[in-house]
């Protein structure tokens, strides 16, 4: 079986395609030569704008169908997915008749067939379609490939048949190290039909993270009059260029199919755009392509009390919530402790974090459609606890001066019976 958790997309390359085979057969890259973000970035990785410019000459273009509200939406009609579901269960119930027979079942030849034409029946955006068949077949052991398919796709056709438009979402960690994003991943698909957030891995890393003080303060020095102290130079070398991120990024959204990426960095924001040069944010977006800091962000959680990953999900639903809905943005106000507050001074984050409320004035911005399902996210958040970690029982108070006393006494009688033995 895998161990990958739900939810988890694995990142494919065009021209690792040209090397994918079907659902019932092993092929692809093995899963030991797909790179880790969680591993540490080498001086001299990183993928420039012109890799992934190479990669996009030679992807597929395609065709998404758009909604009112300008989104590439999944569009999975409930009579394919319960035809999927119903070969499902007929596969199923053969391979427990068949029993050691398993693979020499002309029958179960016929259903695994039979599941692979009704998932390719699906009108899921094809590269969304392409890198959920990736993940689930080429990370397997093979050994049993069709019936790891199947529990590996079961929980995305599930979650995909909750209503007639699935957002998808896509989460790429760029080594921000946030904590278990697979719990609040399932605590926000839990919580509500209308969005479907995956985690993504195996995405080349944005040239954005590698030598980037010594690039960003050329970098800021080249867009502004700004005469730099030595920590002016220190904080603007903690950000990431997010123009660079949203280079690399753009085709990686496309190749994965889904509709919103959401980059995690470890790093604080900066950028230009037409109006203005930016450093030190929390958030940042560019179409269909979110960009999010965790820096400083464990501090500020536990500075509210809650866990880091309920702290990050509030940054990616907050940038969310702005990107699908025309007329929200963030606050030109005093920030409130808003899902929406701009944070411009950064230790605000803590009354967000500790809030997760949206103010009503802001609410009634968002689309109607969109205002149950944020709501429902912020309240599943409110009760989220991270299950890997466990309280410390917390240390017993020493009674110093009971134990000095038993050693004096100990001292004492040691002592006694010293003089004893001397005087016999």
């Amino acid at each position: 079986m895998s161990n990958l958790p739900p939810f988890t997309l694995i990142y494919e390359s065009p021209v690792g395609r040209e090397k994918s085979s079907d659902l019932t057969g092993p092929a692809g890259a093995p899963s030991e030569s797909i790179p880790q973000l969680s591993e540490p970035v080498p001086e001299s990785s990183g993928a420039p704008a012109e890799a992934y410019e190479s990669i996009a000459d030679g992807a597929e273009e395609v065709t998404v169908e758009e909604t009112p509200n300008e989104l590439p939406r999944v569009n999975a009609t409930e009579d394919a997915l319960s035809e999927l579901r119903d070969a499902v269960t007929d596969f199923r119930a053969a391979v427990s008749e068949a029993g050691d027979t398993v693979n020499a079942s002309p029958e179960l030849i016929k259903l695994s067939h039979d599941i692979e034409q009704k998932f390719g029946s699906i009108p899921l955006n094809p590269d969304f379609r392409r890198t959920l068949e990736y993940t689930c077949v080429n990370q397997q052991s093979f050994s049993n490939s069709l019936e790891e398919f199947i529990n590996e796709v079961e929980p995305v056709v599930a979650e995909l048949s909750r209503q007639a438009k699935v957002m998808t979402v896509a989460l790429w960690d760029l080594d921000s190290r946030v904590g278990n994003l697979p719990t609040v991943i399932k605590s926000l698909n839990d919580s509500q039909p209308a969005i479907t957030f995956f985690e993504l891995q195996g995405a080349p890393v944005p040239a954005g993270l590698v030598n980037r003080p010594a690039y960003m303060i050329n970098w800021l020095r080249s867009l502004t009059d700004k005469r730099l102290s030595k920590a002016d130079k220190e904080l603007i070398g903690e950000n990431m260029n997010a123009n660079d991120f949203y280079e690399g990024a753009r085709v990686i959204r496309k190749n994965t199919g889904v509709d919103y990426l959401v980059g995690i960095t470890p790093y604080m924001i900066a950028g230009e755009t037409e109006d203005e040069v930016f450093w030190n944010r929390f958030s940042n977006s560019s179409a269909r392509m979110l960009l999010v800091s965790s820096y400083g962000l464990r501090d500020y959680a536990d500075a509210a009390a809650r866990p880091v990953e309920a702290a990050i999900a509030l940054l990616f639903i907050a940038a969310l919530a702005v990107a699908i809905n025309r007329r929200l943005d963030y606050h030109d106000g005093p920030d409130t402790g808003c899902l929406v507050d701009h944070n411009v001074e950064r230790s605000n984050i803590v009354a967000c974090i500790r809030e997760l409320k949206i103010d009503a004035v802001c609410l009634k911005k968002f689309e109607k459609k969109n205002r149950e399902p944020f709501v429902a996210m912020l309240e599943s958040l409110r009760s989220f606890t991270n299950p890997s970690e466990t309280a410390e029982p917390a240390a017993e108070e020493v009674d110093y001066d009971h134990w000095i006393g038993e050693l004096d006494k100990i001292s004492a009688d040691a002592g006694l019976e010293e003089f004893r033995q001397e005087e016999s």
